[in-house]
């Protein structure tokens, strides 16, 4: 549904509806991939992971973790 019948900018409309991906897997992957950002101990892990790369028991060790729960983690953010 169309609210303006006549475009003002149509150059930037046209280069817009070329630069937006018109995938629905596209924006269902990105979703997923930011959720991983909206959670605090996934963000701890993130960043432990760009100092180096780890092993799941360093990073519980390093976070003040549970084995378990850095796993669990971990699991959730390869899904």
């Amino acid at each position: 549904m169309s609210y303006q019948t006549r475009p003002i900018h149509s150059d930037i409309i046209s280069a817009v509806n070329h630069a937006v991906p018109d995938d629905p897997a596209f924006y269902q992957n990105m979703a997923r991939f930011f959720k991983n950002f909206s959670d605090q101990t996934r963000l701890r892990i993130i960043f432990a992971l760009l100092s180096s790369e780890m092993c799941v028991s360093d990073i519980a060790i390093a976070l003040d973790m549970q084995h378990s729960a850095i796993s669990h983690q971990l699991a959730k953010m390869m899904r």
